[in-house]
Order: C-alpha cells, then sequence, then structure tokens
C-alpha cells in the first residue's frame, strides 16, 4: 500500500489501520460521494484512537457530520501520533467546532487541523473556542476555518 487506503476497499483499509498497519501513513476520504456508514465512521473513529502510523487524516467533503466529527475528535484526544487533520467542506456546526477545540487542548501531537466551509455555520462562541485554542496548544502550527457568509470571521493562523 502506497500510504493511502484504496477508497474501493475502506473497511478493508479501517481494518488495516484498527490494527496499525505501518504501511497506511494518511487516510485519504476526500470528495467522495459514498459516504461512511455509521458502522464505519465508528470503527474508523475506533481505529484512530490507537493507530501509531496514521499522520494525516484527510476528510475534505467526506460527509462528516455533527456526530462523525464528535466521534473522530474523541478519539483524537488520545492520538499524538496525527499530525493533520483536514475536515474541509463537512457538515458539523457548533458542536463540531466545539469538539475541535476541546481535543485541541489535550493533543500535543497534531500540526494542523483544516476546518473551512461547513455547510453549517458555527456561530460566534465556536469561532472564538478555536481562535483562542492558541492560548492553550503549544504544538499546533495553525487551524483553518473560514465562513462563506459575508460578514463572518475569516482567520487562517
Amino acid at each position: 500500500m502506497s500510504g493511502a487506503p484504496d477508497q474501493t476497499n475502506i473497511s478493508e483499509d479501517i481494518e488495516g489501520m484498527a490494527e496499525n498497519d505501518p504501511e497506511i501513513t494518511t487516510f485519504n476520504h476526500t470528495n467522495y460521494s459514498a459516504v461512511l456508514d455509521e458502522d464505519q465512521w465508528e470503527a474508523l473513529a475506533e481505529s484512530l484512537s490507537h493507530n501509531t502510523a496514521v499522520e494525516e487524516l484527510l476528510l475534505d467533503n467526506a460527509g462528516v457530520e455533527t456526530a462523525y466529527c464528535l466521534q473522530i475528535c474523541d478519539a483524537l484526544k488520545t492520538n499524538t501520533y496525527m499530525k493533520v487533520v483536514d475536515l474541509k467542506y463537512n457538515r458539523f456546526g457548533v458542536e463540531g467546532f466545539l469538539a475541535i477545540s476541546e481535543m485541541l487542548k489535550v493533543n500535543t501531537g497534531l500540526e494542523v487541523v483544516k476546518c473551512d466551509f461547513q455547510k453549517v455555520l458555527p456561530g460566534p462562541d465556536a469561532e472564538r473556542a478555536l481562535a483562542d485554542i492558541f492560548r492553550v496548544n503549544t504544538t499546533l502550527f495553525g487551524t483553518s476555518y473560514q465562513m462563506s457568509r459575508k460578514g463572518m470571521c475569516k482567520a487562517n493562523h
């Protein structure tokens, strides 16, 4: 395997991650019309909680809804091997953003988190929580979030 799982065998790839396959260093499920089902999201989150090989989780435009974002964030609280998480163009709102900021308070391995352009706007409390994370997390190089409505906060750190 070249580092990115084969989209046609997503369940196999999640199973490989659960077994900590050292050849899976990037989990790339971006821009796919085939959204993961509930069991696959749960298995993905479970595998992320103890995986030490995957450094990039790429879920850009992958149908990540609030419940799935919460599962991923909960798993990443204990995974200090992950370096990059891309959650751009998904469907989580306030609860998802708050979960990301809470996860970043305890995760000391992540360097970059991208969560731009959600289909549900997060609101000022969630934006503030995400922006304030740099006071707590000293290992994070950057986050990105940009809202598409005029007048909303735009920030890239």
